[in-house]
């Protein structure tokens, strides 16, 4: 483990120590500390702990607020640069493990620090290229990107092409490529736009500044931190973070939905859609939850 629990990149600094940076180091350290109790198998995969990075710290208006995610360490091999099927074989303590996602967490952050819901009775990508799940990919693919850039992409260039085909093979979704012909840049942009309308506002001032990607991560990272701690200090329950997920054991997926979603309405006023897999096991923690009661 690096001996500073707590990261300056992008660039990269000295962290120092100051009243705040001492709260986030003592909170990295307690999960840390609690999290090493547990035995998480298959001994492929690793884990030593975890570090905490932010990110623009030469910018303007830095208060520790841009970024923030946990990160594990080793920075190679551990649990979160495994794949879903990989993370979801993982046991804790001999139990077998849940995976908690908020769903479309950058376009609902981004909803809700423009003062607006985002419908989560309707998923946020579907049919707004076409019914198949490439389409949704792709949809998907072109906000992420663009939360990533200062403004709504507006070419496919050749390192887009290559991520989204690799983000492709990965979840096997063939067609793996984007074809221009079939999806210019100009026709997904339209579409995306229609649907979502707010994101014509990306690039430009909301709230009396112009928000970036550290903007997005850093309210999900507190929404993550604080139902990680709650879910330690209350009710003992081990997780582990997958930058907006948490893996957690079966038998305690429906508390840890239940503090994932009063923690995210909390952090950002507004409501965010869970997605927990396998979907069996919000019903059998629930039975376990009424058993213990």
């Amino acid at each position: 483990m690096p001996e500073e629990l707590v990261h300056l990149t992008k660039p990269s600094a000295q962290t120092p120590t100051t009243e705040v940076t001492e709260r986030l180091r003592g909170e990295v350290a307690e999960l840390n500390e609690f999290i090493a109790g547990f035995e998480l198998q298959p001994p492929s995969i690793a884990h030593l702990g975890w570090v905490r990075k932010f990110h623009m710290s030469d910018r303007s208006g830095f208060k520790w607020n841009k970024g923030g995610r946990l990160y594990s360490q080793p920075p190679t091999g551990n649990y979160q640069s495994a794949d879903k099927e990989t993370r979801l074989a993982m046991t804790i303590n001999g139990e077998r493990v849940a995976e908690i996602d908020i769903s479309a967490t950058n376009l609902t952050i981004f909803y809700a620090l423009c003062g607006q819901q985002l419908d989560v009775d309707r998923d946020a990508y579907r049919d707004i290229l076409g019914p198949t799940e490439f389409d949704k990919a792709l949809v998907k693919f072109f906000i992420n990107v663009s939360f990533g850039n200062s403004s709504l992409v507006n070419r496919w260039s050749a390192p887009l092409k290559d991520a989204f085909e690799k983000k492709m093979q990965k979840k096997n979704l063939p067609p793996f490529i984007i074809d221009p012909k079939r999806y210019p840049i100009r026709l997904v942009r339209q579409k995306v736009l229609e649907r979502h309308p707010l994101l014509g506002r990306w690039g430009s001032e909301i709230g009396g500044r112009v928000l970036d990607y550290g903007d997005l991560m850093f309210p999900e990272s507190q929404v993550i931190i604080s139902t990680m701690l709650i879910l330690k200090r209350n009710h003992g329950i081990p997780s582990l973070p997958v930058y907006d997920s948490l893996i957690v054991p079966v038998s305690k997926a429906w508390r840890a939905a239940e503090v994932l979603r009063s923690q995210f309405q909390r952090v950002t006023g507004r409501i965010a859609k869970l997605k927990t897999t396998p979907e069996s096991a919000l019903d059998e923690a629930m039975m376990a939850e009424a058993l213990r009661l």
